[in-house]
């Protein structure tokens, strides 16, 4: 069995209706082949104080280096992504030093300002231009983002991974399928 450390803001849904969030909760509800642990990363709806998120990434990054040193090679780090200016450059940082230890990982795509966006200010160019040219295996959330992502940065290793809300279950009497089993199956090839 895979141990997966999930990186993902909060993951209830009372306190936060992001779609990174949401897609996390799908993933790990319907995946029973792997062991998930969360890792907390990412601004909370209606969170505020820059000073306030600066000391949290600051101490998030702290645990960060103590976790992977503790991983071993059972785990693999789902990393989710958004494309937008905090996360491009928060997040680069946390990437860059689980590579540096060799830790298997996967880079999940969420959208944002800088998917689809041409000019980019020349440090999120510059951030964007490595994380991409890391042979990791990357995940986006429709065709159209595998094609812009490959044909931005000529990234080989994209898998599609529909954006997906849960729907229960109907049996043909039109009750919920309490019982109904939804698989979902993405290779990603590291």
């Amino acid at each position: 069995m895979y141990k997966v450390l999930i990186v993902a803001p909060s993951l209830d849904l009372a306190t936060n209706v992001s779609g990174v969030s949401a897609v996390t909760n799908f993933i790990i509800d319907h995946n029973r082949e792997c062991e998930y642990v969360h890792f907390l990363q990412g601004r909370s709806d209606g969170e505020s104080g820059v000073l306030n998120r600066v000391v949290r990434i600051w101490k998030n990054y702290r645990k960060w280096v103590n976790v992977n040193v503790n991983v071993n090679e059972n785990y693999i780090i789902h990393y989710n992504y958004p494309l937008d200016t905090p996360s491009i450059v928060r997040d680069y940082f946390f990437m860059r030093a689980a590579r540096r230890k060799g830790i298997p990982m996967v880079i999940h795509i969420h959208g944002g300002l800088y998917l689809f966006k041409e000019r980019k200010p020349f440090f999120i160019k510059w951030i964007l231009d490595r994380v991409f040219s890391w042979d990791n295996p990357f995940i986006v959330l429709s065709e159209k983002e595998r094609e812009e992502i490959q044909r931005q940065y000529g990234t080989k290793n994209v898998t599609v991974l529909p954006n997906c809300v849960e729907i229960p279950c109907v049996n043909g009497n039109g009750n919920d399928n309490v019982n109904g089993n939804v698989n979902v199956n993405v290779n990603v090839n590291f």
